[in-house]
């Protein structure tokens, strides 16, 4: 999934995902979260809480612009009803 950090709060990781996907719904009824980062045999878990941010214009600038950073066609994502998920992170945990 793309995500991108907030420059204004460090602490919270920012993704994207159309309201129209089980995601969505599933965020909805429930906040909690975890994330993970693997390389190789090194990864990070992150637990947190998400807020939705259901302002459909910024949604959509923010995933375009994921879209430029993680090299994809921005202009797929035209007309889409979108949330940012703003997910604080509460916790992490490191192995390697």
């Amino acid at each position: 999934m793309w995500f991108d950090l907030d420059p204004g709060e460090p602490d919270v990781i920012l993704m994207n995902t159309m309201v129209r996907r089980l995601k969505y719904r599933q965020l909805q009824a429930d906040p909690r979260v975890s994330l993970l980062f693997e390389h190789g045999t090194t990864w990070f878990a992150m637990r947190g809480t998400v807020e939705l941010d259901a302002d459909y214009d910024r949604a959509l600038a923010h995933i375009k612009t994921l879209a430029r950073r993680y090299q994809g066609d921005s202009s797929r994502f035209e007309g889409q009803e979108r949330v940012i998920i703003r997910m604080r992170v509460e916790k992490v945990i490191r192995h390697d």
